[in-house]
């Protein structure tokens, strides 16, 4: 009844939660300052002994804008940064023709195409996933460090996210 109810004590009181911003604006850095993001991240992995920049604006970078040597192995990862604001299916295999056209396919076994877009629509993933069977073929791995996956490597590094995006005041 009523009265039973109002004379038993209050619960506890509601919690309001507050989520952190879940995405970075990845769109928002120059093109420059998000190969930098990537390069820092790259370095941050605990394999590379040595990540470097290759080449500058106007020269031929042979598909790739860094390189990475990996500790033990000897192996290099490397990368290539597309921060654009639209990034179809021919691009990424674009993005793979120009790469294994040239120096870097005989030399890496890794090769990750970096982009400050989700890759998550069904026709990019569908088209990552063929283009990932393209490289195995020969003997590189194709791994992606798109906006998505980049919002969770860069949970492990809020230094970065200060340098890069700052803090929300």
């Amino acid at each position: 009844d009523l009265v039973t109810r109002l004379e038993v004590p209050p619960g506890p009181p509601p919690i309001t939660v507050f989520a952190q911003l879940q995405s970075l604006p990845f769109g928002n850095l120059r093109w420059d300052d998000f190969e930098k993001l990537c390069l820092r991240l790259a370095r941050s992995d605990h394999e590379v002994e040595d990540a470097r920049r290759y080449g500058i604006p106007g020269q031929d970078q042979y598909g790739i804008d860094l390189f990475a040597r990996r500790a033990g192995t000897g192996g290099y990862t490397v990368y290539q940064c597309k921060k654009v604001e639209r990034f179809g299916p021919s691009d990424i295999s674009a993005a793979v023709d120009d790469f294994l056209e040239d120096r870097w396919a005989t030399q890496a076994d890794r090769f990750v195409l970096c982009t400050s877009l989700s890759l998550a629509p069904t026709q990019l993933a569908d088209r990552l996933k063929t283009e990932k069977e393209r490289m195995a073929k020969h003997g590189i791995a194709l791994k992606t460090w798109d906006a998505d996956e980049l919002d969770i490597l860069m949970k492990d590094h809020p230094a970065l996210v200060d340098d890069f995006f700052g803090r929300p005041v």
